[in-house]
């Protein structure tokens, strides 16, 4: 189900603040939340707002979109690189999940010279130039799509798209959270309960929040001075 960007763009989640730390996640419907168990409509606590209470977060932007794809098209998918390219606003955490549903539609892969909106290669340049550039204080990190137990796409893999983005993540000294290898995906895909797409809001909670919000600790947290602030 396709969700209005803007509307979905005020979506804030503010807890008890503990360290003075906000965070934005740009995604497609795993970062929004979508619940295939509920007619996809989002969690009540998608991942991001799980890791800002977690962390204890100022604030936490939500900013994904269910059907959201790297490439400019013309099949009405959201192109979140235009999104993630025109944010200027303050941010102390951004993280980026994407690349599922460009391998779900065959949107090109491209390679590594590519610089434009229409291949997900050029796509992930232009990210990360924009991110490690106008946002060169934010601690930026890339996730990688999930396994799935589904087969759509006859030019190329899934582990194509994440190693896309390890290859262009690595120019640009951008950590990666590799969830097509760790995620622990392979435990809900083949549920009988499962679309083998999207996780449930138990399993966000027991495994993808916590997870994220590990790396985060480990790749940001431990290495900077974290300001508190009264809850």
């Amino acid at each position: 189900k396709q969700q209005d960007f803007e509307a979905y763009n005020k979506l804030t989640y503010l807890a008890e603040p503990a360290a003075a730390l906000s965070y934005v996640a740009f995604g497609d419907s795993i970062t929004r939340g979508a619940d295939h168990n509920n007619n996809y409509e989002p969690m009540e606590y998608p991942y991001p707002r799980l890791v800002g209470e977690a962390l204890e977060l100022k604030s936490v932007q939500n900013l994904a979109s269910s059907g959201a794809v790297f490439c400019a098209n013309d099949n009405g998918n959201v192109c979140m690189t235009d999104r993630i390219t025109s944010y200027v606003d303050e941010a102390d955490i951004i993280s980026v999940w994407l690349g599922f549903n460009d391998w779900a539609r065959s949107f090109p892969l491209g390679s590594i010279e590519d610089k434009t909106n229409t291949t997900i290669y050029g796509c992930l340049y232009l990210i990360a130039e924009h991110l490690t550039t106008v946002h060169k204080d934010v601690f930026v990190f890339f996730i990688t799509p999930y396994k799935t137990s589904l087969i759509r796409n006859e030019y190329y893999t899934l582990p194509d798209v994440v190693n896309a983005i390890k290859e262009v993540a690595a120019i640009y000294d951008i950590p990666v959270l590799d969830m097509y290898n760790v995620g622990n995906f392979e435990l809900e895909m083949y549920d009988e309960i499962s679309d083998g797409v999207h996780p449930t809001p138990e399993f966000v909670r027991e495994y993808t929040a916590p997870q994220i919000t590990e790396f985060i600790k480990e790749n940001y947290l431990s290495n900077v001075n974290v300001e508190f602030v009264e809850s």
